[in-house]
């Protein structure tokens, strides 16, 4: 459950203000930015790959301030709302080498610059790749990540290790178990 840690994290930034701005109070904790954003980032993975928390507009002061101090960049470009649903746009590879099905791997969590890089090869296990005759399909929020992850594939692997065997703009991912 978030809830308990966005609460914490809400409390700790109070703590901090008062540690930045009023030193002389002191705090009953130990408190800092790395600390926050340590947190922060933990509650946004709930948001982003768990699902487990409820946006709470009661929480929206707290990236203002760890903003106004120079941190906490890199999360701003994680939409909380992003599901998979929004990872459509899809190219399924063939190759006969798993060596080169971990490679594309890589590149495709590597080619998801926003968002939960791990989505894009969902559904890529080996066990799949053999139960769908050496096919493995990956699926990005927009085509220009897709056309990326293309672009580097072609770059970095020997292009008779692999073929493009299809290409969909409306082909979303689905949760994997």
């Amino acid at each position: 459950m978030c809830v308990p840690r966005v609460d914490e994290f809400a409390w700790l930034m109070q703590e901090l203000r008062v540690s930045l701005f009023a030193q002389e109070l002191k705090t009953p904790v130990i408190v800092s930015v790395k600390r926050l954003e340590k947190m922060l980032a933990g509650i946004r993975v709930s948001f982003v790959l768990e699902g487990d928390c409820a946006y709470n507009p009661a929480h929206a002061f707290i990236a203002p301030v760890l903003l106004e101090r120079g941190a906490v960049k890199r999360f701003q470009e994680i939409p909380v709302t992003m599901s998979h649903s929004e990872y459509r746009f899809s190219i399924t590879i063939k190759s006969d080498d798993l060596a080169v099905v971990n490679c594309l791997r890589s590149l495709a969590q590597h080619s998801q610059q926003k968002g939960n890089k791990r989505i894009p090869w969902g559904g890529t296990k080996d066990i799949d790749w053999k139960r769908d005759n050496h096919l493995v399909t990956f699926r990005f929020t927009t085509p220009e990540y897709r056309e990326g992850f293309i672009t580097h594939a072609k770059r970095l692997l020997p292009q008779e290790l692999w073929s493009i065997a299809g290409k969909s703009d409306n082909d979303p991912a689905s949760r994997q178990t």
